[in-house]
């Protein structure tokens, strides 16, 4: 073998992948480090959250850990999860978003839930958004008062 050891290359499930970036994004201070890590090898393996732990003994292919390491990357740069992801949630909907428009923020959420809740479902009533950004208040709005006419 004139010298060389073959070493093969670390093979990772999902589990390890899972654990190792929670550990390493707490040690980098990345808020919710566990749900960060979810998030991202979600993405990267185009599965829901919950598929990760029914599949957590699945070990990832070489472009599938590219682009797992590319997502924690751009994550350790103090990139939004949301931007990263290319989505997020809000109202229980989900919007499609990139760095062009704001993340719709819980405050705003907390607006919407009041002007739901003060809204007769069956009142028919025209609601100006202003700036729409993702659409997110709109839609919205619109998803939660059906008779409601949003311009």
């Amino acid at each position: 073998m004139n010298g060389n050891h073959y070493q093969a290359k670390k093979q990772w499930r999902i589990i390890d992948l899972i654990q190792w970036t929670t550990q390493f994004f707490e040690k980098k201070q990345i808020p919710n480090a566990r749900l960060n890590a979810e998030h991202l090898l979600s993405q990267a393996l185009g599965l829901e959250r919950v598929q990760l732990y029914l599949q957590f003994e699945k070990i990832l292919t070489q472009n599938e850990l590219n682009l797992y390491r590319e997502n924690v990357k751009r994550r350790l740069n103090s990139e939004p999860l949301q931007y990263i992801l290319g989505e997020t949630e809000f109202m229980s909907l989900k919007f499609r978003l990139n760095p062009s428009v704001l993340i719709p923020r819980p405050d705003t959420e907390i607006l919407i839930e009041q002007v739901i809740h003060q809204t007769p479902n069956n009142l028919d009533v025209t609601i100006l958004d202003i700036g729409t950004g993702s659409g997110n208040i709109a839609v919205s709005l619109a998803y939660y008062l059906p008779k409601s006419r949003i311009v």
